[in-house]
């Protein structure tokens, strides 16, 4: 299965972070990010939500840590962007970056890209 996921398209960088969230139950939460301070910059590379904690907003939740660790590790608070490249089929994700006020700014062959400017 590892092999699997390793050759999946597309592939992307060790993250600069990786956030958990825990519930009662266990990991419910993750966020996986790269982060250019020098081009005032975050890419959301995934959120994963354990399937027993889904529809309970822990993505929505995921999605406003970026700032977060923007403003608390890097100092910036404002003149910044996260970004985020989705599934066009992923429709619970294009959702959630949808109500945390991020916008579809362009697609490429594979992806839709996301982006909110803080």
């Amino acid at each position: 299965m590892q092999e699997f996921i390793r050759g999946m398209h597309p592939k992307v960088a060790a993250p600069d972070w990786l956030l958990v969230g825990y519930d009662d139950d266990g990991l419910a939460a993750v966020l996986a990010m790269r982060v250019s301070p020098f081009d005032r910059y975050a890419f959301i590379q995934a959120i994963g939500v354990a399937q027993r904690a889904s529809g309970n907003g822990l993505a929505g939740e995921a999605i406003t840590i970026a700032p977060q660790v923007m403003g608390t590790f890097y100092k910036m608070r404002s003149d910044f962007i996260v970004q985020a490249r989705i599934d066009p089929m992923n429709f619970a994700a294009k959702s959630v970056a949808e109500r945390a006020g991020f916008d579809h700014i362009g697609s490429d062959y594979t992806y839709e890209t996301w982006t909110k400017r803080y």
